[in-house]
């Protein structure tokens, strides 16, 4: 559409023929998370490889119902059956080694072409004490 030629993988999706044909089909087979240096996650088909660590929301308290929240903090290679265990709450990585090992080679593929992260520090006009509890950009 805009005559712009790429040279390899892109991660990008052609959305149109979905748009065009009023279609709800959605053929993706792979989606990335957020690859920042050598965390990030994959998602193929029905796992999802979470590579280092995922971190925990910030000033957020849990609700009393959830026991754990997110994997354990000592371990850096997470697998999860997204379509028996939306939750993400039984890690596969010891008992699917190969799913893994593919899923890792990709992973390591895709952050080679990745364009850095730019981590701006917080902006102080969007602290949700000045918006009653509410977070904002502070910019608009």
């Amino acid at each position: 559409m805009s005559g712009i030629k790429l040279d390899g993988y892109g991660d990008g999706y052609n959305y149109w023929p979905m748009i065009a044909n009023d279609s709800d089909i959605f053929e993706r087979e792979r989606f990335v998370y957020n690859i920042d240096g050598s965390s990030g996650a994959i998602r193929e088909g029905r796992y999802k490889l979470i590579v280092g660590d995922p971190g925990r929301p910030a000033d957020w308290a849990k609700p009393t119902e959830v026991g754990i929240i997110g994997p354990p903090l000592n371990q850096s290679l997470w697998l999860f059956d997204i379509a028996t265990d939306p939750l993400e709450k039984r890690d596969l990585s010891r008992l699917e080694p190969r799913v893994v090992e593919r899923m890792l080679e990709q992973f390591e593929a895709i952050a080679k072409t990745a364009s850095p992260n730019i981590h701006m520090p917080p902006d102080p006009r969007g602290d949700p004490a000045r918006f009653n509890g509410t977070f904002a950009s502070g910019w608009c």
